[in-house]
């Protein structure tokens, strides 16, 4: 069923509305002309078409040979009559031509079923190729449902990824503003102890004078190592506050952009969902 999705270029509202029509007809099959029941599709392929339809011949025939045509030997049509008969089957197609005729033929009892034979045969046979034809294009258009449900579930998905990655996005603003502000607080209270240090240091150079004990150089020297280092800890926590303004400004970039795809998402989920629609109204309104 795949194969007749991607080989023919489905309209399934035409599909869907066109009324299934059986009419008389004949072709000139290998072995001769012979009258034949016909049914029409619209956009679509001779070759796909007639595939299906050897598919289902299979099913009901002790052979079906596709040299020049389908040709079903033993074939038990009940809907047509009671003993096995010969199925003759082809999909006629002309050049630029989006239309299909499906003819088929049936050899019963030696004869070809035609339009002055017998009435219930020719009703059976006319009652066989609506149903085939009805089958078949419910069968595409399921498909054509099918393929337009699973574009709907990836879109979905895509959607729900785009707003899964919004809001870890938006969290992460929130992180790094919270970081940004805790980098912030950290830097003024090394300010702060700085200034104290500072002081502290004046003071403890003044006290010690030209020539300090041992004891007192020692306790100089820790307060300017301590000052060594809340000069670190502040070139640090500038930079984690720049860190974060920047991965902040990163991460709103990122919701925008991930905002007008969702939207765009968004549109088109609503579009699937019109198609998916559609297609099952064609699907239930096959006649």
């Amino acid at each position: 069923m795949r194969n007749i999705v991607t080989t023919i270029v489905l309209s399934a509202a035409v599909l869907a509305n066109a009324q299934t029509e059986v009419l008389q007809s004949s072709y000139s099959f290998s072995d001769g002309d012979h009258p034949t029941v016909v049914v029409g599709f619209d956009n679509s392929d001779a070759d796909a078409v007639e595939n299906w339809y050897k598919n289902q011949l299979k099913d009901i025939s002790k052979d079906v040979s596709s040299k020049k045509e389908l040709r079903a030997q033993g074939a038990r049509v009940p809907e047509v009559a009671p003993d096995t008969m010969t199925v003759l089957c082809k999909a006629e197609q002309g050049k630029k031509s989006t239309r299909v005729m499906l003819h088929l033929a049936f050899r019963y009892h030696g004869n070809w079923i035609s339009k002055d034979g017998d009435d219930q045969l020719v009703k059976g046979a006319e009652r066989y190729a609506y149903m085939l034809a009805v089958r078949y294009k419910k069968q595409v258009l399921e498909a054509v449902l099918g393929n337009e449900q699973k574009s709907m579930g990836k879109m979905e998905s895509d959607l729900a990824g785009l707003e899964k990655e919004k809001a870890r996005a938006e969290n992460g603003i929130e992180k790094n503003k919270s970081k940004g502000q805790e980098a912030t607080g950290e830097k003024a209270k090394a300010e702060k102890d700085l200034k104290d240090n500072e002081t502290s240091v004046a003071s403890k150079h003044a006290a010690m004078g030209t020539n300090p004990t041992e004891e007192e150089a020692k306790q100089f020297q820790e307060l300017v190592k301590d000052g060594t280092k809340l000069k670190e800890k502040i070139a640090k926590e500038t930079k984690n506050i720049s860190d974060a303004e920047a991965k902040v400004k990163e991460l709103e970039d990122e919701v925008k952009k991930l905002s007008s795809d969702i939207e765009v998402k968004r549109r088109e989920v609503e579009e699937q969902k019109k198609k998916v629609e559609d297609a099952q109204k064609a699907a239930g309104g096959v006649n």
